[in-house]
Parts: C-alpha cells; structure tokens; sequence
C-alpha cells in the first residue's frame, strides 16, 4: 500500500507497508508532519495541565443516580 501525508493537505508520498502487492493509497503522517504534529500535541497536553476542570467528569453526571458512583467511592 502506498502511505500518502495526510496533514494539512501535505500529500507527500512518504513509503509503502504491506501488502506491497496492494498499490492503493493509506494515509498516514510523513516523518516531517509527524514530528510537528507530535510537538502540537505535547504543547496542547501542557496547556490544558494548567486548565480547572469543568466538571465533565461521569461522577458528575446530571442524569439518574444509577449512573453516577456512590458518594464513598467518588473521588476527592
């Protein structure tokens, strides 16, 4: 399969994985955009360190009671 960038619209052809028989395209990231695409995300997970929490938690789930955790075991 040929593995064609994906990112942005970059469409670089950047290898092939098996089966090399199979010529249809896989997308995946170039070792360029993979680089860039990991910093992003380091960056994003670092940022969103510093965040409060919004309560989105399923301890904190508004519906009926037999979704949420007893009180003992929700956590601190």
């Amino acid at each position: 399969m040929i593995q064609v960038c994906c990112y942005k619209s970059c469409g670089v052809v950047y290898g092939e994985k098996e089966p090399l028989s199979n010529k249809r395209i896989t997308h995946g990231l170039c070792p360029k955009h993979l680089e860039i695409s990991l910093k992003e995300m380091m960056n994003e997970m670092q940022k969103r360190k510093g965040e409060k929490w919004h309560g989105n938690h399923p301890d904190r789930h508004l519906g009926p009671s037999a979704y949420r955790r007893p009180a003992h075991l929700a956590p601190q």
